[in-house]
């Protein structure tokens, strides 16, 4: 393999882990009275966008002492 198909090479592979998609990413924080929840995506530019969101008020007595 020349020089120049190795760059060809290295750059498409390049391309092809930087125009991957990522798998969307959770965040879930419990705390004594809420649970919050978050899902990112990727975006085109291969930014983060907020997909979903959610918080919920727990009910009192749900989480006592740091346990569920």
């Amino acid at each position: 393999m020349d020089n120049y198909q190795y760059e060809k090479y290295i750059s498409t592979q390049s391309m092809r882990i930087l125009k991957s998609k990522l798998n969307p990413l959770i965040g879930l924080d419990i705390g004594s009275s809420i649970l919050k929840w978050v899902e990112l995506a990727q975006d085109d530019q291969f930014g983060l966008v907020l997909e979903r969101c959610v918080v919920e008020p727990l009910q009192p007595g749900w989480i006592v002492a740091g346990h569920i």
